[in-house]
């Protein structure tokens, strides 16, 4: 059995490599391969690292329910060994399972619980990978200060213990948020900074999510042929990880630039395209990102009653999340159609307490300015 043990561990070794490096079809036989040999040598702690790995690997491929699947059944397999680590492990994971599906209460809940754990044994990773979480967590809320300050504590944790895949993520946080500020020059810096390192790893995934920044920064910038070709490039990497999100993120830019252009049907197209991957992952912000684009493109259409349409489906999901820039964006283009003095107060005045909310009070004064109240 100790040979079967030696195998196992180093087939797992060799599955932990393929994942850093985003190959996530190498892994995943990798894992089931020593999964079978941890089982035949009856170690458990083996076969729940597999588990969890496994569910790991369905969550970067957008495979939501066996991912939640792996990563309760690591659990319970971790707490029958009081093994703390691999516990926090797995709460983590089912934290980001419900991020990535905008279910944020729970996964605020998931991140502040599993933190506790890493604290409770010391371990600096787990605690920096926790506060990461809660840091996009912000910046999904645009609580943009909170935001920034989690990503830069994540930063110092993951410098101080080595981790340069969670300082990638970090710096590739901290250029999400300053691209949602419209600081491009900043957002770029950051990306780069982010991409040598991802590289360095050779990890696809982040960089593919680096290159996709970059054709945001471009798109910022009214620069549509590059915007255009950078989303292209990011969409094939998306494709070869298997990234379901990032895949229909490139698609709906290139949906943004094609609505910059003027061409509505091209544009109605990648927002449809994009729109049905979101659904398919329960990606709510997307697809309500892409329910506005829609409503955008009736607009310019002159199609004013698909346009409410549209607008009205995104602003239900944005209030579920809840997203309060969003919800306040869309309050804004209804308020734009309303056709009675009524009706448009109410929803100036709906989108004014959203960015309050948030602090966004240069947008309230923008508002106050169009619509000639304040």
């Amino acid at each position: 059995m100790d040979d079967v043990l030696t195998e196992a561990n180093r087939i797992f070794g060799l599955g932990d490599l393929a994942l850093e490096r985003s190959q996530h079809e190498e892994a995943n036989s990798r894992f089931e391969e020593a999964l079978a040999l941890y089982r035949q040598a009856g170690e458990v702690a083996g076969e729940a690292n597999c588990i969890f790995s496994l569910g790991d690997i369905a969550l970067k491929q957008s495979q939501n329910e066996e991912a939640r699947r792996r990563f309760e059944e690591a659990l319970r397999l971790y707490r029958q060994l009081e093994t703390v680590g691999g516990e926090a492990n797995c709460i983590f994971g089912l934290g980001d399972l419900a991020l990535k599906q905008s279910r944020h209460g729970e996964a605020h809940r998931r991140f502040e619980e599993a933190l506790a754990l890493y604290r409770q044994e010391g371990v600096e990773l787990g605690e920096a990978n926790c506060i990461l979480g809660l840091g996009d967590l912000a910046l999904t809320l645009s609580h943009h200060d909170d935001a920034r300050g989690r990503y830069e504590e994540a930063l110092r944790l993951y410098g101080r213990v080595g981790g340069v895949l969670g300082e990638a993520n970090s710096v590739l946080g901290l250029g999400e948020l300053a691209l949602t500020r419209s600081h491009h020059e900043e957002a770029r810096s950051r990306f780069e900074e982010a991409l040598g390192l991802y590289r360095q790893l050779g990890n696809v995934l982040g960089e593919g999510n680096c290159i996709f920044g970059f054709g945001e920064v471009a798109l910022g910038g009214s620069k549509h042929e590059e915007a255009r070709s950078l989303f292209e490039e990011a969409l094939q990497l998306c494709r070869q990880v298997g990234d379901v999100r990032g895949e229909a993120n490139c698609i709906s830019g290139l949906g943004d630039i094609a609505l910059e252009r003027s061409q509505h049907e091209m544009a109605r197209r990648r927002f449809e395209e994009a729109l049905a991957l979101y659904r398919r992952i329960g990606a709510v912000v997307g697809e309500a990102n892409c329910l506005s684009s829609l409503g955008d493109i009736a607009v310019a259409r002159s199609q004013d009653e698909t346009a409410r349409t549209r607008f009205e489906e995104a602003l239900a999901l944005y209030e579920r999340i809840p997203e309060p820039y969003s919800v306040g964006m869309t309050h804004l283009e209804l308020g734009r159609m309303a056709t009675h003095t009524s009706a448009r107060t109410l929803h100036t005045n709906a989108a004014k307490e959203a960015w309050a909310s948030i602090d966004r009070l240069d947008l309230i004064e923008e508002l106050d300015a169009e619509f000639g109240e304040g």
